[in-house]
């Protein structure tokens, strides 16, 4: 997983456990938004890093995405406290963060699809992993209903409930499409027993 870009923007209220919302993109191609850095419950503890979280009909809380280790959490945190620190010191309320890494290709695996009946225009879920050090989820499958052909949607979130939505991660079309690709194919192996694949 290489680093490419941070922004951060921090709150108007500095009081706020929030300390600053993140974004961060890996490769060069994968942009993970709307993190949250929140100050640490101990005195002058590290801040932690916490990843967008969807409620599921259920009422269960599910990442939209996550690091699946703590090297690659460590990393992510890090390098948003660094970018904050750069607004802190410069006195502005946002901050980005272009590091000198060479971008890398992004490498998607790990993939896993939940199917849904086929009379419905969402078709399945889908999660990988990214570098084998990010999990990707809630990407949904869905039948397009005018050129009848499946697409890949990324989740997405309500604007402060402007009715504009944003996505809690983007892809550069060149990662876009390899990752449907690999999808597609995916989805295109039907398990014997018609249930999801691993």
């Amino acid at each position: 997983m290489t680093i490419t870009k941070i922004r951060v923007i921090r709150p108007k209220d500095r009081t706020s456990p929030v300390l600053a919302y993140a974004n961060v993109e890996i490769d060069g191609s994968v942009t993970l938004r709307d993190m949250r850095l929140l100050r640490s419950a101990e005195e002058g503890g590290t801040p932690w890093l916490k990843m967008p979280t969807k409620q599921s009909r259920s009422g269960v809380y599910r990442d939209i995405y996550n690091p699946i280790n703590n090297e690659a959490r460590q990393a992510m945190t890090a390098a948003v406290i660094d970018c904050l620190q750069k607004a802190i010191d410069e006195d502005k309320n946002e901050a980005e963060v272009t590091l000198e890494a060479e971008a890398a290709e992004p490498v998607f695996s790990g993939f896993h699809i939940h199917r849904f009946p086929e009379n419905r225009q969402m078709k399945a879920f889908a999660s990988c992993l990214v570098d084998e050090s990010i999990a990707l989820n809630r990407i949904a499958i869905v039948l397009d209903a005018d050129t009848k052909a499946l697409r890949l949607t990324m989740p997405n979130h309500n604007i402060a409930k402007t009715g504009a939505f944003a996505s809690y991660y983007r892809l550069t079309p060149e990662a876009y499409q390899k990752l449907y690709t690999q999808v597609m194919e995916e989805y295109s192996n039907v398990p014997e027993d018609g249930g999801d694949a691993a």
